[in-house]
């Protein structure tokens, strides 16, 4: 009997207790021996780098979707055939931005894909709409532009809500997403199609960029260096009016009691799509029943069990449930995810978020610091010099 190693990351146990029962049936009605490995987030991306460079360990992964270009590049996955790809679903059947995140294409314009899309997620605006009608703001228009949700949280601001706005500061990769749908608002890039030049220097992206920035006029010293955790909490535990976050958020409620006055808008701008996707790695010894099996996590009876819990679901047909086209929640991520786009699948784009990751609360610091000094000045002091060093590693590289 055959024997799989699959690895996933610990999305918590709603999501783990329907997924460890799908493997079981699986096991039951495929007559193929599984082996179900959980792993912490926190260090998933060294854990992975060591399977794609001694080939040891797991058969299937769960791995981030900005990763797939990078394990392209050390050769360590095994493609998906058209025959394979009839079995589990192609590009019609997944969101777009999700579907982008699995393929590269050739030298000669030929698209390869690498994995098969399992979660989503994005950004969207949570917001206490019991403090929006206090000041007299309405919640129809509140977050239409960037302009609307500055004027927003300016009339906040001015009815005595002492938090209008709280968001991580700190270190933290959603510190990029969120930037993400300013800098694509603008008409703004991080990396040209062809993956060939930097591009978030550009006039567009500063100008999305400065207007992100500027929300930092809102965030009062008390939340000026939260971290991503942090600042959900103090939105959850009802001590601000607004933030911008991902899926999980209904899913992990500190206070219902304040959560039954929360709603839930679009981010301005373009929203950023990521979430995760199943590959199967090169030295996999049993391919084909490898692709068995993600075809039974992602279509299979019980695949929409480990949802939303997990994340929003990629295949189209799971995201027209009338979970995510009615409840009031989903299906403003449902529309998020399907307008929204996804960052570069370029084998460098881990090194170039991971630098804009790292450089972001630098900026954030700045700004704090110095109030009077004018936001594109900052930028200029650290994004241009950022886009050169990359450029220089890009150029060097192609």
């Amino acid at each position: 009997m055959a024997t799989l190693e699959l690895s996933v990351f610990n999305h918590g146990e709603e999501a783990l207790a329907p997924l460890r029962k799908m493997v079981a049936q699986f096991e039951k009605e495929e007559r193929i021996r599984t082996n179900l490995t959980v792993l912490p987030w926190q260090g998933g991306w060294a854990r992975m780098v060591n399977v794609a460079l001694y080939g040891e360990g797991f058969d299937i992964s769960e791995i981030g979707s900005t990763w797939v270009g990078d394990f392209v590049k050390m050769e360590a996955l095994s493609p998906f055939s058209a025959g394979e790809l009839r079995s589990i679903g192609n590009e019609n059947d997944f969101l777009p931005a999700s579907w982008t995140s699995c393929t590269t294409k050739t030298f000669d314009d030929l698209t390869l894909t690498w994995a098969i899309p399992w979660t989503a997620d994005t950004r969207v605006l949570y917001y206490r709409r019991d403090l929006l009608e206090k000041a007299g703001i309405k919640e129809k228009t509140a977050f239409e532009s960037p302009t609307a949700l500055e004027n927003t949280l300016q009339s906040l601001k001015e009815s005595g809500v002492e938090i209008p706005l709280v968001l991580p500061v700190e270190r933290s990769r959603q510190n990029v997403h969120n930037l993400a749908s300013y800098v694509w608002g603008a008409g703004g890039t991080f990396l040209s199609p062809d993956g060939k030049k930097i591009t978030f220097a550009s006039p567009e992206a500063l100008a999305g960029m400065k207007t992100f920035f500027r929300l930092g006029r809102y965030l009062a010293p008390q939340v000026q260096n939260l971290e991503e955790g942090a600042s959900e909490n103090h939105f959850t535990g009802g001590h601000s009016a607004i933030t911008i976050s991902g899926t999980w958020v209904p899913t992990q409620v500190v206070s219902p009691e304040v959560f039954q006055k929360v709603s839930t808008a679009s981010v301005p701008g373009v929203p950023w799509v990521g979430g995760s996707n199943f590959a199967i790695w090169k030295n996999c010894r049993y391919k084909r029943e490898a692709v068995r099996l993600i075809q039974y996590l992602t279509r299979g009876p019980l695949s929409q069990t480990v949802y939303p819990f997990a994340g929003l679901p990629t295949r189209l047909s799971d995201l027209d449930a009338p979970l995510y086209t009615t409840d009031p929640h989903w299906r403003v991520m449902r529309e998020a995810l399907l307008k929204g786009r996804a960052f570069p699948n370029d084998q460098l784009w881990g090194l170039i978020e991971s630098r804009l990751t790292e450089i972001l609360p630098l900026i954030w610091q700045n700004i704090f610091a110095h109030p009077q000094t004018p936001i594109e000045t900052i930028l200029e002091q650290f994004i241009p010099p950022l886009a050169h060093r990359l450029s220089l590693t890009l150029n060097a590289r192609n």
